[in-house]
């Protein structure tokens, strides 16, 4: 049996759970998606208590995330935060490199109040193939998405013989 098909442990599957519903939390927290915060307050309002909404929400998520892994739908880009409250995003940009085929080759832009010129390097050392500047100004953001889209496509151009 392939690595890839065995079964989690009961390991990964707590630390699935913790980050599925830190990002829940991160979300309401945020008020972004609004839907979350709507969905969170209806489900407050028909008397759920707080962890059996978290609980559903990350249910619901990772159902989404599983249905995109096995239709192979691939992400364009990944907006890496470099603050998170689980894995930092250098720790998950390592794990992301780490992978086998296509999804370790996933372009990835840094999200970060920190970065100078020394903690940009650092990032770029890690793997990530940008970095991008909190508070976030729109168009510069997307002026680094760009940028990144542009570089990734570039080296998978395959060479003129």
């Amino acid at each position: 049996m392939s690595e890839q098909n065995e079964p989690e442990t009961d390991e990964d599957e707590v630390f699935a759970e913790q980050t599925l519903t830190q990002a829940i939390e991160n979300q309401l927290e945020a008020d972004s998606p609004a839907a979350a915060k709507a969905t969170y307050n209806k489900l407050t309002l028909v008397g759920y208590p707080r962890e059996e909404i978290l609980d559903l929400m990350a249910q619901v998520l990772a159902f989404e995330v599983r249905a995109m892994l096995e239709a192979e739908r691939p992400f364009d880009l990944a907006l890496m935060d470099i603050k998170m409250p689980v894995m930092d995003g250098v720790a998950a940009t390592r794990a992301i490199r780490a992978l086998p085929g296509p999804a370790g080759t996933l372009p990835i832009l840094a999200l970060t109040a920190n970065a100078d010129e020394r903690d940009e390097l650092d990032y770029i050392a890690a793997g990530m193939n940008g970095v991008a500047q909190k508070p976030i100004q729109p168009d510069a953001l997307l002026n680094a998405i760009r940028m990144v889209l542009a570089q990734s496509q570039a080296s998978h151009v395959p060479k003129a013989a």
